[in-house]
């Protein structure tokens, strides 16, 4: 099954056995469980009035890196997490559901990560984290790349800072021709969302990371249509992004 068919819903998988619950709930489910996911939501229901805090990337993209060999989500919830690995703002809330925790506590060595900052985050603050993760994974000589999914008004901070030497290419998607899913609240059929403005596509790797995953035109054509509005293939219009799009 495509990423598509898994978005938006809590992830099954755990980094810890959670603690036994006394008694189940009527329909079966465990009372710990549910407790979890009560706490999870009123974290994220207090957040969903910044609306630029939800912008999720679609389905298609997710299984389009996926293939390339992309295995984790730097900035994900437990409601939205698309990728088997993922991290996201709370750790005490979240690690019951599988979460790494903030991306900024987070310190891969390598591996090949997807990375859509919340566009009211400074990006100078995720540029210099990503920066420092590369330049150690460069001179140990370790595979690490990043997809970098951002607003274009963002690009500056990754062409002249620290991330400029390790960026292998650069796709910008123009504004109101691409999409993203409306991830502000768990919700069983998801809308699109089109923004006005250009978002861009930053490929970074180290030396090693290139070579692993090289970006090649075909993925960067294939990354560029699958974030394409209007949808335009018969697999798109049946998958949960055009339900409920307007």
């Amino acid at each position: 099954a495509g990423a598509a068919d898994r978005a938006g819903r809590i992830p099954k998988k755990r980094k810890a056995r959670a603690p036994a619950a006394a008694a189940d709930a009527d329909d079966g489910t465990p009372l710990n469980f549910l407790s979890q996911v009560f706490s999870a939501l009123l974290r994220y229901d207090d957040l969903a009035s910044e609306a630029g805090q939800h912008a999720q990337v679609p389905a298609p993209v997710f299984d389009v890196l996926r293939r390339w060999g992309c295995t984790t989500e730097c900035c994900a919830t437990p409601f939205n997490a698309t990728l088997p690995d993922y991290c996201s703002p709370f750790l005490d809330t979240d690690a019951f559901f599988g979460s790494h925790g903030s991306f900024f506590a987070f310190e891969p060595a390598e591996g090949n990560f997807e990375l859509n900052p919340p566009f009211t985050l400074s990006s100078d603050v995720v540029a210099r984290h990503v920066a420092r993760l590369l330049d150690a994974a460069e001179r140990g000589g370790r595979p690490l790349a990043f997809t970098l999914i951002h607003s274009f008004a963002h690009v500056g901070t990754v062409r002249s800072g620290g991330c400029a030497r390790f960026a292998r290419r650069e796709l910008r998607l123009e504004g109101g021709a691409h999409y993203y899913r409306e991830g502000s609240k768990a919700r069983a059929v998801v809308r699109a969302f089109v923004p006005p403005n250009p978002s861009v596509v930053v490929f970074l790797s180290t030396t090693a990371g290139a070579r692993a995953w090289p970006v090649t035109d075909a993925l960067v054509d294939d990354v560029q249509a699958a974030f394409a509005w209007p949808r335009v293939d018969g697999a798109a219009a049946a998958s949960d992004e055009a339900r409920g799009a307007p």
